[in-house]
């Protein structure tokens, strides 16, 4: 039986697990929601309903968290036994304190993606240094999640608690959470553009090594805390959110868009989060359960997960295998056998990890110490913990200005939108990065407000003035297939003031409109540096976690002798 005051922490900690859940999944979709809000609709400001969705629970699990941490601290000095892990005076368990470092991650990652378009401009890629902070970041709130849930579950064991149920559906909704996140992360390889990998000549498809290696991951987990009727009920409500999405994302889009909103040209377009999801996951699922000794098989284990991965469904603008050639498709195949055979057995690590961190630790603070030092530590732990909430709101510079005509953006990934007419034609510019930085390349759009305008050339022409004359560098662009989008990359290597004329051959006639711009100097931060940092942060979480496992499987052994 429970104590009293297990009691209680119980009824906290599964208020707190609720707040958790709904911030995860609340996010998950928004983040669905706001991917596509950026296709259909292009980028927007700071706070729309999307990003909305996104932040929405951050700040009310944080604010639940610290208030935990200060209650079972206080509880701590005050003699009591608590179950967690003591960082210097605070006790709080391991899932207060993986969420809390989750959530400082995502915020700093979030400031630091605003430098980052700042300084580069707009992603075309999912996988960049500060999406690594803010993707890892949610991984381990969400890992933290389901380290709670299972707290909960095997306390729940101890009363025989009928909560169970419910406790399990909430841990399989967390690992969806995860679920999303790692494909969303791996998803880039899905994009026709970044889809083909050269590699000593051969064009290879790094998505089937990747999403192997996740969907194995995933599946040992799941399959560890709750077997394969609980791996089933994950694929279940997998293939359940992934058909709301499909249908309901783009209604979403079109009810969430004000009159100052238009559709690019070519929208709506297909949905994109839903693709990236491994759609056979539960047919796949109900094999291993039907006949178990495909899975005790590993190379029909690794052959049936293999056939789950969305990239051999036709569900993009191109067939993502039909972009190699037989050779190329059949190496990436048997690259991708040892990296799913390495998930098989880093998923052991990974469960031995999840498994020690759910274990409870038990501190007590032995000897009293005089009311003053009390208050001298509580005071120390209330100044640490507010100077980690002031850190978390000191702003970035933005790198968006404001020129001739424009609707500007407002931080992360908003760029330059400017309106302007050549000849009574209006078009729409957008730049990936505003102000444009020297020495670097930016990618600019170009599109007619009426889509029926007869446009059959698009260029652009920088014009820079120095005390030697002129100088003009000519950028053509190039029609997207299928709409009336121009797209052109540009290098911008003069630092000063320019001028950018826009011509267009419109209906046989070519006519130009200049805008005046300053370019920047080059970016303080060198891309190669940002990878650094954002490739060294997460292993350091990783490591982090690993030797804490390690630390927290010692201590319980301890207690047990």
């Amino acid at each position: 039986m429970l104590t009293e005051r297990e009691n209680v922490e119980k009824k906290y900690l599964f208020i707190i697990l609720i707040i958790y859940l709904f911030w995860h999944v609340c996010g998950r979709i928004g983040l669905s929601i706001d991917l596509q809000w950026h296709i259909d609709v292009g980028r927007d400001q700071m706070f729309t309903p999307p990003h909305v969705m996104i932040l929405a629970g951050l700040f009310p699990a944080m604010i639940v968290s610290l208030l935990f941490l200060i209650w079972t601290t206080r509880d701590y000095h005050r003699g009591i036994e608590v179950p967690g892990l003591k960082i210097g005076p605070i006790v709080a368990p391991v899932a207060i304190w993986m969420t809390l470092l989750g959530q400082v991650t995502i915020i700093l990652g979030g400031l630091f993606d605003d430098y980052w378009h700042a300084q580069y401009g707009i992603d075309v890629n999912i996988t960049t240094p500060p999406h690594l902070w803010t993707i890892s970041g949610g991984v381990v709130a969400e890992i933290a999640t389901l380290v709670l849930a299972c707290q909960l579950i095997s306390m729940s064991q101890r009363e025989e608690n009928s909560e169970n149920k419910l406790l399990i559906m909430i841990a399989l909704l967390a690992i969806w959470t995860l679920l999303i996140h790692s494909f969303f992360t791996v998803g880039n390889f899905l994009d026709p553009r970044e889809a083909v990998v050269e590699l000593a000549g051969l064009k290879l498809l790094p998505h089937l090594a990747l999403a192997g290696f996740v969907t194995i991951i995933i599946i040992e987990i799941t399959n560890h805390l709750f077997g394969l009727e609980g791996t089933t009920k994950l694929s279940m409500i997998s293939l359940t959110l992934q058909l709301l999405l499909l249908f309901s994302i783009p209604m979403i889009v079109e009810m969430l868009m004000g009159p100052e909103h238009v559709y690019r040209p070519g929208s709506p377009h297909q949905v994109l989060v839903p693709s990236l999801l491994p759609w056979l996951l539960l047919p796949a699922i109900i094999c291993f359960r039907k006949w178990p000794i495909l899975m005790n098989n590993k190379w029909a284990y690794l052959a049936i997960v293999l056939c789950t991965n969305p990239i051999w469904l036709p569900l993009g603008s191109e067939y993502i295998p039909s972009l190699v050639d037989g050779i190329g498709l059949t190496i990436s195949i048997l690259i991708s056998i040892p990296v799913m055979h390495f998930a098989i057995s880093s998923s052991k690590k990974v469960i031995t990890i999840i498994d020690n961190l759910m274990l409870r630790v038990i501190y007590k603070k032995e000897t009293k110490v005089k009311k003053d030092a009390k208050i001298k530590s509580a005071l120390g732990t209330s100044i640490a913990i507010l100077l980690i909430i002031c850190m978390m709101f000191i702003p970035v510079t933005q790198g968006h200005g404001g020129v001739h005509r424009t609707e500007k953006g407002d931080g992360f990934d908003a760029p330059m939108r400017m309106l302007f007419d050549i000849e009574e034609t209006d078009f729409w510019v957008e730049f990936m990065i505003y102000p444009p930085k020297a020495l670097g390349a930016t990618e600019i759009f170009i599109f007619p407000v009426d889509e029926t305008t007869n446009v059959s050339k698009l260029w652009m022409e920088i014009v820079f003035m120095d005390e030697k004359g002129e100088t003009r560098m000519v950028s053509q662009f190039e029609k997207l297939s299928g709409r009336e989008m121009w797209v052109s990359t540009v290098e911008f290597p003069f630092s000063g003031n320019n001028t950018i004329e826009f011509w267009a051959t419109i209906d046989g006639n070519s006519e130009f409109t200049a805008i005046d711009v300053y370019v920047e100097s080059p970016a303080f931060l060198s891309a190669r540096m940002a990878w650094t940092i954002g490739l060294g942060w997460p292993i350091a979480m990783g490591l982090i976690f690993w030797k804490l496992s390690i630390h927290m499987a010692a201590k319980a052994e301890s207690e047990q002798e």
